[in-house]
């Protein structure tokens, strides 16, 4: 099994639409109402200089998408978010998506610290964090929104050597 991670693309939008909008996502409100607004949201990412996003690739073949969101105000800081299609949970592929991730911080920017915010309800996401040496720090009040609800965020960290 190969695990690659590469720019996304507008050629995506099908697959992202498809993935995301899977009822079984209920940790993180990820749907969009229609492929053209994918499309736009990809679209609108080539200008955002905040905001790094990337295609997860297994064997070649679209299975999810991740990214790092910089702190506007603290530009050493990054926060990782992924999500892996349904069928492909439980073999490993998250926890290389974020080696990944932060292998490419590494090499192209200057981050120090990295941080992944979990719904505290999201015990398989909260492993993933842990296995890709992230420690917890602490519960996040009402830091998460999904579905139009606000839910307490489980803070994990790893500091870049």
């Amino acid at each position: 099994m190969e695990i690659k991670i590469r720019p996304q693309k507008v050629e995506d939008a099908q697959r992202f639409f498809e993935i995301l909008n899977n009822d079984n996502f209920s940790f993180f409100d990820t749907r969009v109402d229609s492929l053209e607004d994918e499309i736009k949201y990809i679209e609108s990412l080539k200008d955002n200089k905040y905001q790094i996003n990337f295609t997860v690739l297994k064997d070649d073949k679209v299975v999810g998408g991740a990214g790092i969101k910089l702190d506007y105000h603290r530009s050493f800081i990054g926060e990782i978010g992924y999500v892996i299609e349904e069928k492909y949970w439980g073999q490993g592929i998250a926890p290389k998506v974020v080696e990944l991730i932060e292998e490419y911080v590494i090499k192209n920017t200057k981050l120090k610290r990295l941080e992944i915010i979990i719904d505290v309800n999201h015990i398989a996401s909260q492993k993933v964090a842990l296995k890709a040496g992230y420690e917890k720090e602490g519960v996040l009040k009402n830091s998460l929104k999904c579905f139009g609800k606000y839910k307490d965020g489980i803070l994990y960290a790893k500091i870049l050597e």
